[in-house]
């Protein structure tokens, strides 16, 4: 990786870190996120990032937009925190605002296909997750 490209891939980081951590931000002045939201955010996307390089350095000809890099970076940490189901909880709601925006006003983005394939991805896992929540909840309950 030559060092501008360095730079660019450190910048696109940071843009969907900082996604993520003003999602979460928004759930910590509800009361309802406990964790320090920068920290997670950056956590989340650098994992997501060290598993799959080349997708987000844009070694197939373009790099993904900011919110598809956040969107999957959540649904991935529904494994990263497999066993805070806060932390869980707290990904699938701030996904699922990811994924409606999208939904709503997705022609506004200008996304590529390695973006709606990263879309794509990160629906598949908003869809399990909230099936397990659910399912979770239930037994809870019932």
């Amino acid at each position: 990786m030559g060092f501008f490209s360095g730079i660019k891939s450190t910048f696109k980081k940071s843009e969907a870190a900082v996604v993520v951590q003003n999602l979460f931000e928004i759930q910590a002045n509800a009361g309802i996120f406990q964790y320090d939201p920068a920290k997670i955010a950056t956590h989340l996307v650098a994992h997501v990032w060290s598993q799959t390089p080349d997708i987000f350095e844009g070694k197939f000809g373009v790099r993904p937009h900011k919110l598809a890099v956040a969107a999957v970076a959540l649904g991935n940490g529904f494994f990263v925190f497999e066993r805070d189901l806060s932390l869980r909880a707290s990904c699938l709601v701030a996904l699922g605002e990811i994924l409606k925006t999208i939904g709503v006003n997705g022609e506004l983005f200008q996304l590529n296909n390695v973006d709606h394939k990263l879309f794509e991805s990160a629906m598949q896992m908003f869809t399990e997750e909230a099936e397990q929540a659910e399912t979770r909840e239930g037994n809870f309950l019932g």
